[in-house]
């Protein structure tokens, strides 16, 4: 199962359930993943649906912070499980958020998912992030995984990025 379209580093896989989602043709974490079989985690992403179900049922607009959205696989996944949901993700790889912009806008979705170029951290200001060839194994902090390039980005506490993005505690928080 492989379906993938497009020129360039951006390809446009065909998911699982049938949609799609631009991803970088060289990622080779979560972008081959899912050009390879539609679906990241599957365990994760089916109790993730079946939670933002429940929330759902339970409240009429539900807030979702998404932390480190990378290109949106997870924000669509929860448009689609909570159809009123109101989704904030913070993603700070430029070169995530160009994808994550524009598979917010493929799908229909700016006037329910608002995208900050930030990185949740300790403290405002800024911090090098650490980019690995898998797009979700970037990180500000030192770890094993190799590092193929460092790009300075805007860092925000968690609490400052609920007081400026959302209305109250946020019903769901995805990292």
């Amino acid at each position: 199962r492989l379906i993938m379209r497009g020129g360039g580093s951006a390809r446009t896989v065909t998911l699982a359930d049938g949609s799609t989602l631009q991803t970088d043709a060289a990622d080779g974490g979560i972008g081959q993943e899912l050009a390879l079989v539609g679906t990241h985690e599957p365990d994760s992403s089916a109790h993730y649906r079946a939670l933002l179900a429940r929330v759902a049922e339970k409240v009429a607009e539900p807030w979702i912070l998404e932390i480190g959205a990378n290109v949106g696989y997870f924000a669509q996944l929860a448009a689609g499980a909570a159809p009123t949901a109101r989704i904030v993700a913070a993603e700070p790889a430029p070169q995530n958020v160009a994808l994550l912009e524009a598979n917010i806008e493929a799908a229909g979705l700016t006037d329910r998912v608002c995208v900050h170029q930030v990185a949740i951290s300790d403290a405002v200001g800024q911090a090098s992030l650490q980019l690995s060839q898998r797009s979700n194994h970037h990180g500000l902090e030192p770890s094993d995984r190799p590092v193929t390039a460092t790009v300075e980005v805007p860092t925000l506490p968690f609490d400052a990025a609920v007081d400026r993005w959302l209305p109250g505690t946020p019903h769901v928080v995805r990292m």
